[in-house]
């Protein structure tokens, strides 16, 4: 099992929620003010600069996350194929535990 699936810190259980735009297909090009907005609406909390970029860094290491440059000042980020099935099997684990 990979990392991804651990307890992150942020108080739930995986790194990237069920609604983040790193996992909405439909959303272009995230970038990282929009990650941090859509996890504070998933958080109910203030999610810190010094946080967010040393853990969107690390998902980008571990090859679940491309870093793309929109401009000098804004990054995108997007969810790779190790990341969309990293997060499949998340989602088949707690389908065993959960009725649908």
């Amino acid at each position: 099992m990979s990392r991804l699936l651990y307890p992150n810190g942020y108080g739930r259980s995986d790194r990237i929620p069920a609604r983040h735009p790193l996992r909405d297909r439909r959303a272009r090009e995230p970038h990282g003010l929009a990650v941090k907005e859509e996890l504070e609406k998933y958080y109910e909390s203030e999610i810190q600069h010094g946080r967010l970029y040393p853990n969107l860094d690390t998902l980008v290491d571990e090859g679940f996350i491309d870093k793309g440059e929109i401009d000098k000042r804004t990054n995108s980020y997007t969810l790779t194929e190790e990341g969309h099935e990293v997060l499949r099997q998340r989602h088949q684990w707690e389908n065993q535990y959960i009725e649908v």
